[in-house]
């Protein structure tokens, strides 16, 4: 599945960075401990599994289940999307157990 609309700046972001094309994630990876993102303009991109606890403790067939989309990456299985924004950003996602003790 795969959106093709595109969407204007998060809100929920005041830095956002306005949509570009090259920034499609288009291969996903995982070494050393790091979530690899290569983008349609050939970056890579990566960020700490330990960011994302449903990634961090899936088994390798779960992780390798996942959906690319204009911006971000869908795991189904795992109830899990992380977008390319973000990870640009380096804004670490908000856990469940740190957002119980903010």
């Amino acid at each position: 599945m795969s959106f093709t609309e595109t969407k204007p700046v998060s809100s929920e972001f005041p830095n956002a960075i306005p949509y570009n094309e090259n920034q499609r994630p288009v291969l996903v990876a995982f070494s050393n401990g790091l979530l690899l993102v290569t983008l349609k303009d050939g970056r890579l991109i990566g960020t700490p599994l330990e960011w994302y606890t449903k990634l961090l403790n899936a088994t390798p067939e779960q992780r390798a289940n996942f959906e690319l989309s204009t911006f971000g990456i869908h795991w189904e299985e795992l109830d899990e999307d992380i977008g390319i924004e973000g990870m640009l950003l380096g804004i670490r996602p908000k856990s469940p157990q740190r957002q119980q003790n903010v």
